[in-house]
């Protein structure tokens, strides 16, 4: 880390002389150079994320937070997504009461991330507070509820599907609405903001983040939570889609969730409802096949 630190010190020095020169080529090394170093920051950030860089890993992270704690403020998106990502892992895996304690050192920046022009800012940012969501508890309820708007503009920007890179962050936020509303919502008003999770259905590219989606989805239809009951078509078109397009696989989804959408069809089936609901939603002749292979 220590290393990595002193070559960054360096590149940057350079970075400013190459910039006052004008040098295309030597802006071209320089830019080779920091796909490098980013290629470093991300293994570095699996070693965090799996714990191995030490025995203790609550220390381990403190230990690193003076190293990491200035790429949240980096001019390279790629710094600022990786530092973003050594935090989430603190938020994690570091406990709530560390996570407290060197929360004004990242919550700022994770809040701004989330309108960063960079989609892979944005994703680790909403990443971030849907674990701060879970992990965090009752001493982060004002500061999920304020990050909440945030997460809202992220998923409903003009290019927030405009490619893979925004897609999968725009997912993340999605996931992070619904683990705020599930997980610590103290703060929220929850009737205020389920119609609007509903809107942003389905969704179905980033599988690791689909099961706490229609988790918390298949929690509002199992309660009869008249906001969601309230248009049974789209439940089904919901469902129906989410399995057309492929948003589980077998190793996310540890809950089951996949199974409990289908007996959320099956209910309706049983009610001799789902013809007609299956008419309302206007599902194509690939949905229905879905559909009929799900009730078989």
């Amino acid at each position: 880390m220590e290393k990595w630190a002193n070559r960054k010190k360096i590149r940057e020095s350079h970075m400013t002389e190459d910039d006052a020169a004008d040098d295309e080529d030597a802006q071209e090394d320089m830019n080779e150079l920091i796909e490098t170093e980013n290629g470093v920051l991300a293994r570095m950030s699996d070693l965090l994320h799996y714990s191995s860089l030490c025995s203790a890993p609550t220390s381990c992270h403190s230990s690193m937070i003076p190293v990491f704690s200035p790429l949240l403020s980096s001019r390279q998106y790629g710094e600022r997504q990786w530092g973003l990502c050594m935090f989430d892992d603190l938020i994690e895996f570091g406990g709530a009461p560390k996570t407290l304690q060197h929360s004004n050192v990242f919550l700022p920046a994770m809040v701004n991330a989330l309108s960063d022009e960079y989609p892979e800012v944005r994703q680790a940012a909403a990443y971030g507070f849907g674990i701060l969501a879970i992990k965090g508890g009752p001493d982060f309820a004002q500061t999920l509820a304020q990050a909440l708007p945030h997460l809202v503009n992220l998923i409903g920007h003009p290019s927030a599907r405009s490619t893979e890179e925004s897609i999968a962050a725009t997912e993340n936020a999605i996931s992070a609405v619904a683990k705020i509303l599930k997980f610590n919502s103290s703060a929220v008003d929850i009737n205020a903001n389920i119609p609007v999770f509903l809107n942003w259905l389905p969704i179905w590219e980033d599988t690791d983040e689909a099961p706490y989606v229609y988790g918390y989805f298949a929690d509002l239809v199992e309660s009869n939570n008249p906001l969601v009951l309230g248009n049974l078509a789209r439940i089904v078109y919901i469902i129906v889609e989410a399995f057309n397009k492929q948003a589980f696989d077998d190793e996310s989804d540890k809950e089951n969730v996949r199974g409990r959408l289908v007996t959320i069809l099956r209910s309706l089936q049983g009610n001799n409802m789902l013809e007609g609901l299956v008419n309302e939603a206007k599902l194509d002749q690939t949905q229905q096949a879905v559909l009929h292979h799900l009730l078989q």
